[in-house]
């Protein structure tokens, strides 16, 4: 394959991996015609990593193919609050969070949707497995709001946590 940046070597890893310039991304090409694009921080980003992947795969390899449906299956937003958390503490006020310090150094929390939201000491919290970033924004925001409500947090976020780095995973 004459694709520079691409590397495959299926006993080591089953997939092509494209490390992609322009827009910044890692795509990641299986055998059954999946791809996962991780790196971006858009579902725009995502979509158009995907489609100069593809195009440029089928040139380097003489055939042309179109992309059928791109569907978000996993997306992975972080924020950071700009303070430390307790989270002794608040594992100890909140009944469904999970704390295990010597197994994950991070609190989790299960939403409905299937997705989880992880809280670390240092501020910083993770949303994995949203479909959507409005999801997975509304969640970050809903357990800050709920805290504070609590009282179990003080400080607001930062203005960091309103822009999220977004992985999707197609």
């Amino acid at each position: 394959m004459a694709l520079s940046d691409a590397s495959y070597d299926p006993e080591s890893f089953p997939g092509l991996i494209y490390r992609r310039k322009n827009p910044r991304s890692t795509i990641i090409l299986f055998a059954n015609g999946k791809f996962v694009s991780t790196g971006t921080k858009s579902e725009w980003e995502s979509r158009k990593a995907l489609q100069f992947s593809l195009k440029e795969i089928c040139l380097a390899e003489g055939k042309s193919a179109c992309m059928g449906p791109v569907k978000t299956v996993n997306l992975v937003a972080t924020s950071d609050w700009g303070h430390p958390l307790d989270l002794p503490f608040i594992s100890s006020h909140i009944p469904e969070a999970i704390y295990e310090p010597k197994l994950f150094p991070g609190m989790i929390l299960h939403n409905a949707d299937r997705s989880a939201l992880l809280l670390f000491g240092s501020g910083k919290v993770v949303c994995s497995g949203a479909r959507k970033a409005a999801t997975a924004r509304g969640h970050i925001e809903s357990i800050h709001r709920r805290l504070s409500t609590l009282g179990l947090i003080h400080e607001p976020p930062s203005s960091r946590s309103r822009r999220s780095q977004v992985r999707h995973r197609f």
